[in-house]
């Protein structure tokens, strides 16, 4: 779990708009609005998210309620990966 954390932020840093380390609080942070992304960046994201965990999140799962908060977001990956 804490390597799904750990790759996650990788991620973020990865795409520029925010430094984050495993230190801060990212439990509930906003992706959208603290990060300040909007949603081309979003997707480019969520691209970045399934080619790196090697997961495809279904459509069911791209609800922003899922996608906007770090820790939803890290147990959508969580059981993406629990399923294959």
């Amino acid at each position: 779990m804490e390597k799904v954390e750990s790759k996650l932020i990788e991620i973020i840093n990865e795409i520029g708009i925010v430094k984050l380390d495993n230190s801060e609080g990212v439990e509930e942070l906003d992706l959208v609005n603290k990060l300040g992304m909007n949603s081309l960046v979003f997707i480019q994201f969520l691209v970045s998210i399934e080619e790196k965990f090697g997961i495809e999140i279904p459509s069911e799962e791209l609800l922003i309620d899922n996608l906007k908060y770090f820790n939803n977001l890290k147990n959508v990956i969580i059981k993406q990966l629990g399923e294959e």
